[in-house]
């Protein structure tokens, strides 16, 4: 069905586009053998969509969860948000995710993008991937994936993965999780936005280098740098694509320009338009 994009975005920017909702595995897995090209996407908290999109979208949000401990062993689906399965396995006195929980992705996008948060790692855990490569259904084990800062070498679509968890009481897990909840909410901005644009490069902090430039609370029409956390940039209403790109591009060229440094970004965009709008 044709839908505004930007409702399937925590930034709230993006015009049409074809998005296909599956509500079981059967139907999610179908409608990847029907549309190879597709894109498919969790809560939309890592993704930029522009004006127009002709690329298939297909999101998990109303995909049908499943989540089952068996001993220490956590399975869950990849629509299942990272602060779900804290709330689950906490409650069965199982660590790993009390940390990542602060993160609004899903365990799929969280994965293949090995999500990060206060030095816990989602792939730090994890024992084996239910996954679809394009023309089967199969299993990869952790060993068999190279993970790296922000990426892994997974080429298919995540269906289903497994942790094994360490053993944590609950009260220790939830003291745990409101300390860096805490630390989070102090540090970062509320409001549309993807988290941090900008990957870390090597030692240093793109957030430290973006606010030597002086560009905190810089703005481009609805598009703003945050002027708490010069990595986090905001939708303050009704930003368009072009706000949100050329504020991106202003920054790497300042910085650039500053340091000698390109900083490369840590969202993903999806466009019809042929360009390449970020180094």
């Amino acid at each position: 069905m044709d839908v505004l994009l930007k409702n399937f975005s925590t930034m709230g920017i993006g015009g049409k586009g074809k998005l296909f909702l599956p509500q079981d595995e059967k139907e999610f897995v179908d409608l990847l053998k029907f549309h190879p090209c597709c894109k498919v996407i969790g809560n939309g908290s890592n993704i930029l969509f522009g004006d127009e999109v002709d690329k298939v979208i297909i999101s998990t949000r109303l995909l049908k969860q499943k989540l089952k401990i068996e001993n220490d062993k956590f399975c869950c689906s990849c629509g299942i948000s990272l602060y779900e399965a804290f709330k689950y396995t906490s409650k069965h006195n199982l660590g790993g995710f009390e940390r990542l929980a602060l993160i609004p992705a899903t365990i799929g996008g969280a994965i293949k993008n090995n999500a990060s948060c206060f030095e816990q790692t989602v792939s730090e855990h994890l024992v084996k991937l239910k996954i679809f490569d394009g023309k089967k259904v199969r299993y990869l084990k952790k060993e068999d994936i190279a993970f790296a800062y922000h990426s892994s070498s997974i080429s298919g679509v995540i269906l289903q993965a497994q942790f094994k968890l360490p053993v944590v009481s609950e009260c220790q897990l939830f003291r745990e999780f409101a300390k860096y909840r805490d630390i989070r909410l102090a540090s970062q901005p509320q409001g549309k936005s993807l988290g941090s644009i900008f990957k870390n490069p090597a030692t240093l902090s793109a957030g430290k280098l973006i606010e030597e430039c002086s560009l905190k609370g810089k703005r481009i029409g609805d598009a703003m740098i945050s002027d708490k956390h010069a990595n986090i940039f905001l939708n303050m209403g009704n930003a368009s694509f072009d706000d949100m790109t050329s504020l991106i591009k202003l920054t790497q060229k300042q910085v650039e320009e500053k340091f000698g440094i390109c900083l490369e970004t840590e969202i993903e965009i999806i466009s019809s338009k042929k360009e390449d709008f970020f180094k």
